[in-house]
């Protein structure tokens, strides 16, 4: 999973790095608006630009919390959800308001502070895994070496390939509906 996750991740930092105004345009249309729109590109390309800081840890919690719910355990990664939901709010006003004494940043500030979340919410999921090894005993020794055997990893895609393409087309087509 974490593999799979951090190379999906990669390709999506590589699109939006290299075709993030093509991207945004695509959600863009002055269709007789009194809105601004190469303004509004520039405010999504800042914000792009940042809250791809914020797929790696993203990334390894959804890894992570899968993970921990699919050995039964929810609690943690509702709490982890709701820390970082709270805080995201939190700081969205102070960040894009400039309250407290800190800068109003705007578009940036609601970037910055959806990452911040992103980091919290992996810190929790990762920390409280790591150290309840009697609740995840799967943890243990994950990372003594980074190689998958063949068999297991061929038994994986074959029966997680499918799942992943009617995900991606899912997605791709909520994509399109928002878009049109």
């Amino acid at each position: 999973k974490l593999y799979a996750c951090l190379i999906i991740t990669a390709i999506a930092m590589l699109l939006f790095g290299f075709a993030d105004a093509p991207l945004i345009s695509l959600y863009l249309s002055d269709n007789g608006s009194i809105g601004d729109i190469a303004l509004a590109l520039s405010y999504g390309q800042e914000y792009l630009a940042i809250m791809m800081l914020g797929l790696i840890p993203f990334a390894i919690s959804q890894t992570y919390i899968n993970t921990i719910r699919e050995s039964g355990q929810n609690l943690v990664p509702m709490i982890a959800s709701i820390v970082a939901v709270l805080t995201n709010l939190v700081l969205d006003y102070i960040l894009i308001f400039g309250v407290l004494g800190a800068p109003a940043m705007g578009v940036a500030g609601a970037a910055t502070a959806t990452v911040i979340a992103r980091f919290i919410e992996c810190f929790i999921v990762v920390i409280w895994t790591h150290k309840n090894t009697n609740k995840n005993p799967y943890i243990v020794g994950a990372y003594k070496g980074l190689f998958i055997p063949r068999n297991i990893l061929k038994e994986v895609i074959k029966k997680g390939a499918p799942l992943m393409l009617n995900e991606m087309l899912w997605a791709c087509g909520m994509a399109v509906i928002t878009q049109c």
